[in-house]
């Protein structure tokens, strides 16, 4: 005996949407908002008779109570989609149904359950629907039973005051166990040209960046690896950090072990093994919270472009000749020099060092950041690790003040910092501060010192004018920073001596001009103790656009202590979209001078295929001084399983192939499944039997043929959703969900499941043991199936029933009424053929037994 409690509890019965649909298409003059009464379906023709709806005979927004999966909004604001269990409304005039919400359900959606007693008091218990209509005033749930929709309203005052973008901790999903593998190699085969004026050798060169690890529960393990071959050097391999972390929630922290980097803000950054505990402000709602190096630069040739942090290479990539931007860089601290090499085609270098740190110093009233850092320091190339104890504080004080300081201590040296900075509304804000260091210096007395800093910034929003950093330090020559005071010691690298710093200016401004144009300026200088000399770095640029053709022109000037000669580079590029020629392609110009060489560049670049995700790019080039021609064409192409690219260029001296491969590998509890290349925090979306479909919102990212994707980048602490494109499910895949929403903490796979049907797509025509047709509105289910959604259906006119996700034989229970006469079995098995099957199968008509 079929229990029609179960069948009618059923989510994904929407029996009065399909019965609406049947009675106004055959009776027009029906559909207004009356009760409705079952007497109107006695007789539709052909003898058909009607199962026992009187659940909906009283109301017309009558709907069986049971447990829904809805979409929930509060205010307005999309909070979640969850099941939600739905009772029959009390109220006397209606019969609709009332959403049951529990105490726990309320506080997770922010209504302030202590400024009401009655929801405070002991008569609730956990499961107990709570009356909060009747308890909060001007409070209201509207469902929405058509499109599943849960509407909740709530007066302000009974809310808990939340920043935007608040996301209730408890909704933070820690993952899955997996284990991750995210590489990205790049490199080139060079071939010189063997002419009378030039007897070159052929060369090659191959970096392959590796970053791995391991997730359980709260638990995040990581190492950070390089490997690099030329045919000159050799190959190397070296691990640039190894870590175990996790979140600490009720701190806003992150407790990490192992190989990792001092926070910026205060002392210099330093990398270091051992422990530390600090603030994480990606928990803070966006509206809360508020650098990572963004570096410019100007190749004159299809370059190579290596950006080296404490004596590492963290960043390795080819460029187009003209201006560059890279804004990707995988921070490894938050502050610290970055060496940026350019090598052109023809073996010319540039390089430049880029100073950076941040300034997220102000902090608001109340709030404290802080990191705590005990370990053993891990200069690179350096043969002394000294031990050290680190400590710094961040306090939001009243009247915009914050208030901060820092202590670190070595076995060598010995550092003080004290601060404050002040927020000065429509000026901006300030920050100045002193340090105070000791230093032993191997055969000398211990040298003292000062280094006094000033920050400030300030986003000028009428003018359009963003002064990102504008800083300056002086340091008198009894100062060191931790770093160089560790460097001194260090008897096989005295030169280092020679590099003390004495003062560092630097600043970058934005403006915008117009509608559409803006203008930035870079500049730094560092300066030294001793007879070193100094670098400097200056760009600037204009950029703009205009009916869609976009333009920009740019100057860098920089020169190093080590470098003969300072680069002066002016370049100017435009791009002209060939739409009415050609669908996505860009012509392109580019022009580069320095010292006095002139290049210039002309070419063709756009994208292809249905996702944009196939790059190309053409160029031809000609430069003086007895450089002649060059050129160059790359595809670049980016999949569900990873990312490739392919280029050639030439020159009068050489030939030079460049290749890339970079992809994900998770593996998880249902297999390995590979991916684009992974961020930090990852989701895997799971649509079982949904192969080769579109993950929404994501370039290039189709399910398996299992039905997993990995979705390669997704904000930590924030509310995301999956959603998979229906339009590109088989013929056999029924997608029970729209979407999942997910929270996920930092670092973790977290995984965002789609229910889903698979199975084949019948029209079946139900007879009853006497011939006649099963009655309108008669429940279908399938025997034994335990899956997550049991497949459910309705009976239509003349017995005509349309069913998804059928298997190919099986047995159907059909239920009409309570009696046991109103209940019957169908055995079927479908015509399936190996070689062709129709979209949708329909069956000869089939009597019950």
């Amino acid at each position: 005996m079929i229990d029609p409690n179960k069948l009618y509890d059923h989510r994904r019965v929407f029996i009065p949407s399909l019965l609406s649909i049947s009675l106004f298409a055959a009776y027009p003059a029906l559909a207004v908002d009356e009760p409705f009464n079952p007497q109107f379906l006695e007789d539709i023709g052909g003898g058909s008779s009607v199962a026992d709806l009187a659940v909906f005979a009283a109301d017309s927004k009558a709907q069986p109570p049971g447990t829904y999966r809805v979409s929930i909004y509060v205010n307005g604001q999309s909070i979640s989609t969850e099941d939600v269990r739905f009772v029959q409304s009390k109220d006397p005039q209606s019969e609709s149904l009332q959403a049951c919400l529990t105490l726990e359900q309320l506080k997770s959606f922010g209504v302030q359950i202590g400024a009401f007693p009655q929801l405070t008091s002991t008569q609730y218990k956990p499961e107990d629907c709570i009356p909060f209509t009747n308890i909060i005033t001007q409070s209201s749930a509207d469902f929405d039973f058509s499109r599943q929709l849960l509407n909740l309203s709530f007066p302000q005052a009974a809310m808990v005051t939340q920043a935007r973008g608040y996301v209730d901790p408890s909704r933070w999903e820690e993952g899955i166990p997996a284990m991750l593998l995210d590489y990205n190699f790049s490199g080139n085969q060079q071939f010189a040209r063997k002419n009378d004026d030039s007897r070159g050798r052929n060369s090659s060169s191959n970096f392959l960046n590796l970053r791995s690890g391991a997730n359980l529960g709260a638990w995040r393990l990581r190492n950070y690896s390089t490997w690099q071959k030329t045919s000159y050097g050799g190959d190397s391999w070296q691990t640039i950090s190894s870590y175990v972390q996790r979140n600490i929630i009720a701190l806003k922290s992150q407790l990490t072990m192992g190989d990792s980097f001092t926070p910026g803000e205060l002392f210099d950054g330093v990398q270091f093994r051992g422990i530390q505990l600090s603030s994480d402000d990606t928990m803070y709602p966006d509206s809360q919270r508020g650098f990572a190096p963004i570096i410019r630069g100007i190749a004159q040739t299809n370059a190579q472009v290596t950006i080296r942090q404490n004596g590492y290479v963290i960043y390795q990539t080819y460029v187009a000749p003209g201006p560059f931007v890279i804004s990707d860089l995988f921070p490894t601290s938050s502050s610290g020099d970055l060496d940026v090499t350019v090598t052109e085609a023809d073996g010319r270098t540039q390089r430049y060092i880029q100073p950076f740190s941040a300034l997220p110093i102000m902090q608001r009233e109340g709030r404290v950041k802080y990191s705590l850092v005990a370990g053993e320091y891990q200069g690179g190339g350096l043969s002394i690790k000294p031990k050290f104890a680190q400590g710094t504080l961040m306090w939001g004080g009243p009247r915009n003040f914050t208030v901060y300081g820092g202590i670190l201590a070595a076995e060598h040296y010995t550092s003080l910092l004290a601060g404050v900075g002040k927020n000065l509304e429509h000026l901006g804000a300030i920050s100045v501060d002193a340090a105070f260091a000791t230093t032993d210096q191997p055969g000398k007395a211990a040298s003292d010192g000062q280094s006094y800093r000033f920050l400030y910034g300030k986003t000028f929003a009428e003018s359009g004018t963003d002064i990102r950093l504008l800083g300056y330090r002086y340091s008198t020559s009894g100062f060191y920073t931790f770093d160089e005071a560790t460097r001194i010691q260090d008897e096989d690298n005295q030169d280092n001596l020679n590099y003390h710093k004495r003062s560092q200016i630097q600043g970058t401004i934005t403006q915008r001009i117009g509608d559409s144009g803006s203008l930035f300026l870079t500049a730094s200088r560092q300066e030294y103790w001793g007879n070193v000399g100094r670098q400097d770095l200056y760009q600037g640029g204009y950029s703009g656009s205009w009916d869609g053709i976009s333009y920009s022109a740019s100057y860098s000037y920089s020169t190093s202590p080590d470098q003969e000669r300072a680069d002066k580079i002016v370049a100017f590029n435009v791009s002209i979209p060939l739409d009415r020629f050609l669908n996505r392609a860009w012509a392109t110009y580019y022009l580069t001078t320095n010292r006095g060489r002139t290049a210039q560049q002309a070419g063709i670049s756009g994208t292809l295929l249905e996702d944009n995700n196939l790059n190309y790019n053409v160029q031809q080039s000609y430069a003086n001084q007895g450089v002649g021609a060059s050129g160059n064409a790359s595809l670049a192409y980016r999949g569900t399983y990873g990312s490739s690219s392919l280029g050639y260029n030439y020159n009068s001296n050489n030939q030079q192939v460049n290749y890339g491969l970079s992809g994900g590998v998770v593996a998880h509890e249902n297999g390995v499944t590979l991916s684009q290349s992974l961020s930090d925090t990852i989701a895997l979306v799971e649509a079982p039997g949904a192969g080769n479909a579109n993950v929404l919102n994501n370039t290039g990212v189709t399910t398996d043929w299992r039905g997993y994707a990995v979705i390669p980048s997704v904000t930590p602490y924030r509310l995301t959703r999956i959603s998979v494109d229906s339009t590109t499910l088989g013929d056999n895949v029924e997608l029970l969900e729209s979407g999942a929403d997910i929270v996920p903490t930092r670092g973790a796979v977290v995984r965002a499941s789609l229910s889903t049907r698979v199975g084949y797509r019948v029209l079946m025509t139900m007879l009853q043991a006497n011939g006649k047709p099963v009655p309108f509105g008669a429940i279908v289910s399938l025997a034994n199936d335990k899956s997550k959604d049991p497949l459910t259906a309705i009976v239509g006119d003349q017995g005509q029933t349309y069913l998804t996700g059928l298997p190919v034989a099986g047995k159907l229970n059909l239920q009409w009424g309570n009696d046991a006469e109103q209940v019957c079995v169908i055995n079927f098995k479908l015509p399936v053929s190996d070689k062709t099957t129709p979209s949708l199968i329909q069956m000869p008509p089939t009597r019950c037994q």
